[in-house]
């Protein structure tokens, strides 16, 4: 009962503690319920109005005369903030941080001050935590992660790390593509965060809004992933065509991508490379080409477009017909193909089409002039469809 000599003087004061209110809620800060001061800790008690330290067990404060209802103990008023946050107390988690309390403490969540001010809408409290210093990145991976872009805005716009990481070492721009957050990754863009990645990240899991805007945005055409395939292979191998051309106006490398294109089977994707001026002679590293892949895939209209644009069709013709491939093969013949063309060890087209036995393309390719000279080597004794093509 320190500071009261009676009950009825405490009764009195409450009373008139009452009437204050009424005239002004603003002084609310708790009224206590009895006379009995609540048990402290043992250690100095915090005023939550004034913040004057008191000693232990009083009951008001000695320098405001508040009754110490909502005090909170000096050794644990890093906890209290997060107490006073959550439970909405802005006058409380004031006088606690300017007093000193971790404006970074984290709940057992390990949900920061900031980020619970900030989803609360205490506005006072979150600008003044980010006045003593609390970590905006954190509240920003925080804030991203939970899909709340208006709040990203706000901590971006306070000075956030825009090139922050979790603690996954993912970072702010690629945590907010695989939230969908186009205006937040506009903004993280705007602010310069590093896009490469993330431009990969958008197009591999196929936010193709995202892998747009940030390309408009500067994002580098030519980035490429740890395993090595750009963001155009990316894109063409997923079919986003959109994209696609997108990443080949701004400059983007068409040749592996092409090879990508055909390697996955996408004729259209590859239609566009190739008309958007992709080398229709590109190789693989094992040396490749593309109208070979074409070939061997059997995409015929891909074959097509590339021999239109003037793709070497030897080489594809032996791997057609090395693969059995009669349709694609008979589409290179048409289109010019060297009949009498041969392999690094010296076998014909037409010699491999017998060894095969592809009648159709035997016959095909004497009609087309093929040099039947060495058909009958002994090498093919026994392949009696060529000798019957030869009549």
């Amino acid at each position: 009962m320190s500071g009261f000599k009676s009950r009825e003087e405490y009764e009195k004061w409450k009373a008139e503690r009452a009437e204050q209110l009424k005239k002004d809620p603003s002084l609310k800060r708790g009224i206590l319920e009895s006379y009995q001061a609540p048990k402290i800790a043992d250690s100095n008690v915090l005023c939550t109005l004034c913040g004057n330290q008191n000693i232990k067990d009083s009951m008001l404060c000695a320098k405001c005369g508040m009754v110490l209802h909502y005090a909170a103990t000096i050794n644990n008023k890093h906890e209290s903030l997060i107490d006073a946050i959550t439970r909405l107390k802005e006058g409380k988690a004031r006088i606690l941080i300017e007093n000193g309390a971790n404006v970074n403490s984290k709940n057992k969540d390990r949900i920061s001050a900031l980020t619970l001010a900030a989803s609360l809408g205490l506005i006072d409290t979150v600008a003044l935590l980010v006045d003593k210093g609390a970590d905006t990145s954190e509240a920003l991976i925080d804030a991203i992660a939970s899909g709340q872009g208006n709040l990203a805005k706000t901590w971006i716009e306070k000075g956030a790390d825009v090139n922050a990481k979790d603690k996954d070492g993912v970072c702010v721009l690629t945590l907010a593509v695989s939230k969908g957050l186009i205006d937040t990754v506009d903004l993280l863009v705007a602010k310069g965060a590093d896009s490469a990645d993330a431009l990969i990240d958008a197009i591999t899991i196929g936010q193709e809004d995202i892998a747009k805007s940030m390309i408009e945005k500067g994002a580098d055409v030519n980035a490429k992933n740890k395993y090595g395939f750009s963001a155009l292979t990316l894109a063409a191998s997923k079919g986003l065509i959109d994209t696609v051309n997108l990443l080949v106006a701004k400059g983007a490398d068409t040749a592996e991508a092409l090879l990508n294109a055909i390697v996955s089977g996408q004729e259209i994707t590859a239609g566009i490379l190739i008309e958007r001026g992709a080398d229709v002679n590109a190789n693989q590293r094992v040396v490749i080409s593309a109208l070979m892949l074409a070939a061997s895939k059997g995409l015929i209209n891909t074959v097509n477009l590339l021999v239109a644009k003037g793709a070497d069709t030897a080489e594809a013709l032996l791997n057609a017909i090395s693969r059995g491939q009669e349709k694609t093969a008979g589409i290179l013949i048409e289109r010019g193909a060297d009949v009498n063309a041969k392999n690094k060890y010296g076998v014909s087209a037409l010699m491999l089409a017998a060894s095969l036995r592809l009648t159709n393309t035997v016959s095909l390719l004497i009609a087309k002039g093929a040099d039947t000279g060495d058909s009958t080597d002994s090498f093919y004794n026994g392949n009696s469809c060529c000798d019957e093509s030869l009549g």
